[in-house]
């Protein structure tokens, strides 16, 4: 466990050192490329999944992270190298998440029937599911751009993951659609 508890904090300093690397080195392109902004934006989420301990898309993101080196790349924008050393470390990072098979820790759900009433119980969230949930359990009702605008450092497609992982776990329900669409909390008494 000890050894575990090791190899996570190595790793989210080593994700801080290249997310660090990224910006210093992106700091050379336009600000307006969608291309860097791409790439800025995966580094954040992937320093969030080791700050949160929650990886269970990081080797989905470091994946495109490295598609996103190669186009860059090819613009010639800079010298190659810097692209392929960011490529290698975070390979490297990927190897270990899958050798280690560092993953969420999840557990079943489990429905009990109490006078006619579904209460789930067994459930264990991410770190990252706790605190979006810790943000939105007293309000009665909420839409998507408050969560996006509270945890803005991760990706609207994230956020969205997390909603639908709390939706199917029943800790939130949606109603409605589209940009008039809102959440609530269930009442789990």
């Amino acid at each position: 466990m000890a050894i575990k508890q090791n190899l996570t904090a190595s790793l989210r300093e080593e994700a801080l050192e290249l997310c660090l690397a990224i910006y210093r080195l992106t700091k050379l392109f336009s600000e307006e490329d969608v291309l860097i902004d791409k790439i800025k934006s995966l580094s954040l989420e992937i320093l969030a999944d080791f700050v949160y301990e929650d990886f269970h898309d990081t080797i989905k993101k470091i994946e495109l992270l490295i598609y996103c080196f190669k186009i860059a790349k090819n613009q010639a924008w800079i010298n190659p190298l810097n692209f392929d050393i960011l490529e290698k470390k975070y390979n490297l990072l990927s190897n270990t998440i899958k050798e280690n098979q560092i993953k969420p820790e999840r557990v079943t759900l489990t429905k009990k029937k109490t006078s006619g009433e579904s209460k789930l119980i067994g459930i264990r969230l991410s770190d990252r599911q706790k605190e979006i949930f810790e943000f939105i359990k007293d309000k009665k009702k909420f839409q998507f751009n408050t969560i996006k605008e509270k945890f803005s450092t991760f990706s609207e497609r994230t956020i969205r993951n997390e909603l639908n992982l709390l939706i199917s776990q029943g800790f939130i329900k949606r109603h409605g659609s589209g940009r008039y669409g809102f959440y609530s909390v269930i009442n789990r008494q």
